[in-house]
């Protein structure tokens, strides 16, 4: 936090969310007061007993849940494309320069003055292939791949 706040509002759109933690940087669950969700401005307010305090990390954790949009909507889309021999493929990304963007995937801050290093970890079955903008850092094989992929550059959700 730059401030003192006794708030702090993420953007969210079309996300059911289910859970929310608020913890300080040394790992402590804080309180909250209350967290509300305005319907006209598709944004969530989370509100801690105490004041959040300037120059201070916290850690937000939302548990939810979000659609994943035909490619002319935007944030996290499908298309199919086809192969040399005909058949067609699937393909699943995120595109956040269209429609509701950021917000319609994940409860962020959606404004591009805003930027966050991001820890990425993606989830998906073996027979399959995850990319991402950004370098490797390690893959758990459980049934299902765990890739986890480094934050190394800044950027705006």
């Amino acid at each position: 936090m730059l401030e003192t706040t006794t708030s702090v509002t993420f953007d969210a759109y079309n996300l059911d969310i289910y859970s929310l933690a608020l913890y300080s940087s040394n790992g402590i669950r804080q309180q909250l007061a209350s967290a509300n969700f305005d319907n006209s401005t598709n944004r969530i307010t989370v509100m801690p007993t105490t004041f959040l305090q300037a120059n201070q990390n916290y850690t937000v954790s939302f548990g939810y849940t979000g659609k994943i949009n035909s490619y002319q909507k935007g944030g996290l889309f499908y298309s199919t494309y086809s192969y040399t021999n005909g058949t067609q493929g699937n393909i699943y990304a995120t595109f956040f320069e269209l429609g509701e963007g950021a917000r319609s995937v994940y409860p962020c801050i959606d404004d591009p003055h805003f930027k966050a290093l991001f820890n990425l970890t993606v989830v998906y079955p073996k027979s399959l292939v995850a990319i991402a903008n950004t370098l490797e850092d390690s893959t758990v094989d459980a049934g299902f791949a765990f890739i986890l992929f480094f934050s190394n550059f800044r950027c705006e959700t």
